[in-house]
């Protein structure tokens, strides 16, 4: 891939982690704790969660550049390993010891949890997580599995026809939902599929191939398909800045996008996993301790933000890249 639309993906990584943390900083935290500020001037931020949607779209792109260039399904699964455990684990233990000595109601868990936690498998078996924003990475899991599997089971031409058909398959087991009395069985198989956010992976997928230059009918479909599912079940503002990505990624996918690559937001798009990680506790914390002493709102949002940037930024430089570079040297055994 062209380092323009490599740096143009880590713009739209950045995009979508400042969306989410701005949302959590101002309209989620204010809905749980409440705000000494007024927030009528802070409409956009409301919809700032939808840069978890931005990021699945992202994976989308990115995971089948990754799949394309893995020789098996064990070197794919440890190279997914380094890429996300040890940022995760720094975030987990991290988040876990400062809210427990410094509290923050209603977002404490066990030591017991907090250990489950570490496995990234919390989300499927229904554990409370440290920190909320992790039940993302249960959707992400999905996907890896679905995908990988197709990959390396099926004939290239039938990976993209079975994930096609995934994608139809959440249309009815959404519409399922809507209509109510849902057999078990259904919301196992969407809990293990993450049918309700397929269709963003899969115009990521899509819009990946149209870069390629490749397979043209089945990456319309896929993207075609995921553009009806948003119109079909979404709606007002969220379903306008959700179809609002679309063109975005067709702007990439063309090379087009650079733009987007700003320094600011090409730095934030590479520490945006280890901030989205811990950002949301840490925060939260900072404006509980801030509204304490009496701390004017404003520069408490400046301290929460400008605190989660440094702690992703070591995240990312010493245990994200430093740890996750040395576990990759090692998939060339696996």
């Amino acid at each position: 891939m062209s380092k323009a639309r490599i740096s143009s993906l880590d713009a739209l990584r950045g995009i979508a982690a400042l969306a989410v943390v701005l949302y959590h900083y101002t309209f989620r935290y204010d809905a749980i704790y409440g705000h000494e500020f007024s927030l009528e001037h802070l409409f956009i931020f409301k919809y700032g969660y939808l840069g978890v949607q931005l990021f699945f779209m992202i994976s989308g792109f990115v995971i089948y550049l990754s799949l394309e260039n893995t020789s098996n399904i064990k070197k794919f699964a440890f190279n997914r390993f380094a890429r996300l455990y040890p940022a995760y684990w720094f975030a987990v233990i991290f988040t876990f010891i400062v809210v427990l000595a410094l509290g923050l109601p209603g977002r404490d868990v066990s030591f017991l949890h907090m250990l489950v936690n570490l496995s990234m498998l919390n989300g499927f078996v229904g554990i409370p997580s440290v920190d909320g924003v992790y039940w993302t990475l249960r959707v992400e899991l999905s996907f890896y599995f679905v995908i990988a599997t197709l990959y390396f089971l099926l004939p290239r031409k039938q990976v993209l026809i079975g994930f096609l058909s995934l994608l139809i398959l959440a249309f009815f087991v959404k519409y399922l939902y809507l209509l109510g009395n849902v057999h078990i069985s259904i919301k196992i198989l969407n809990l293990i599929l993450s049918l309700d956010f397929l269709h963003f992976f899969g115009a990521g997928i899509g819009f990946y191939l149209l870069s390629k230059k490749n397979d043209y009918l089945l990456a319309s479909l896929l993207i075609a398909t995921s553009i009806l599912y948003n119109l079909a079940f979404g709606k007002g503002a969220e379903l306008i800045i959700t179809l609002s990505f679309y063109p975005l990624f067709l702007l990439l996918s063309a090379g087009k996008a650079k733009f987007l690559s700003t320094r600011l937001l090409t730095y934030l798009g590479a520490i945006s996993y280890s901030l989205y990680l811990v950002h949301q506790n840490i925060g939260y914390m900072i404006f509980n301790y801030s509204y304490k002493y009496n701390i004017h709102p404003v520069i408490a949002f400046f301290i929460a933000l400008s605190v989660s940037i440094l702690i992703a930024h070591f995240s990312t430089r010493y245990i994200e890249q430093t740890i996750g570079r040395k576990l990759k040297k090692l998939s060339d055994y696996a």
